[in-house]
């Protein structure tokens, strides 16, 4: 009580019981509540986290709104001027920092993040599915504008899928693949190639890519996919895999 009391300046004793009990000693949950009676002045909040996460953006002006959206859909801890890149302008970044007054975000010495993983997931879960595509979409644009380093590689490559531009994000993830291969690292390579090729098969029957290219690189996924899974010691699903696409 005394520590929401101290960090909030509440005077009423009631509702800081109040929120010390509905936290369940949830330390994310008690600071989250504060700061939803300081900044929403929600009086009546739901009383599960992710509830009043959702609650508490809900509230939020729309430019506030969507400088979280593209925060949660570059899903990494950014200056603001890279922020002010990858956005191509459309936000400000000076709501930045009264986001961490918010208790949304957190700074990482000159890089700002979401205070919790759990926070990110709310956000980007709240974006309507045509909107988070675009979002993603843009991201990856400007990501294609900069020098690529072995650690956007992977980077790249989620946000193509994310933004279902398929072939391009069928390359980037190969090539994001063939790069983790390279670095012995095969676990994250079955990774890529497992995705790329989930996107293959969505992509069939659906007649918006020529059948042969996808039926091509089905099969160049499948036969890397195999030797990275081999690589890791499970050469029966190796075995299958190739089995399934032979058949």
């Amino acid at each position: 009580n005394k520590l929401v009391e101290r960090l909030f300046q509440m005077q009423d004793p009631v509702l800081t019981k109040s929120i010390v009990e509905v936290a369940g000693g949830n330390p994310l949950f008690l600071q989250q509540l504060s700061f939803a009676q300081v900044f929403e002045n929600l009086r009546d909040p739901p009383t599960e986290l992710p509830d009043l996460l959702a609650a508490r953006v809900e509230r939020l002006d729309l430019p506030e709104r969507e400088i979280l959206q593209w925060m949660a859909v570059i899903n990494a801890a950014v200056t603001s001027e890279e922020l002010r890149t990858m956005s191509s302008g459309l936000v400000d970044p000076a709501l930045l920092d009264t986001m961490v007054e918010k208790g949304y975000l957190r700074m990482e010495e000159e890089r700002y993040c979401f205070v919790h993983h759990l926070s990110a997931l709310v956000v980007q879960t709240s974006i309507p599915a045509e909107v988070r595509r675009t979002l993603h979409k843009a991201v990856a644009r400007k990501m294609r504008e900069q020098e690529h380093t072995p650690a956007t590689r992977t980077l790249l490559a989620y946000h193509s899928s994310e933004a279902e531009d398929v072939p391009q994000a069928l390359d980037e993830l190969h090539d994001a693949g063939e790069w983790a291969f390279s670095c012995l690292d095969p676990e994250t390579a079955v990774q890529l190639y497992s995705k790329a090729l989930e996107m293959v098969r969505k992509e069939w029957g659906r007649g918006r890519l020529e059948p042969q290219a996808l039926d091509d690189k089905a099969v160049e996924l499948t036969l890397h996919l195999a030797r990275a899974l081999r690589q890791t010691g499970d050469v029966l699903t190796a075995r299958g895999i190739l089995e399934e696409m032979l058949s």
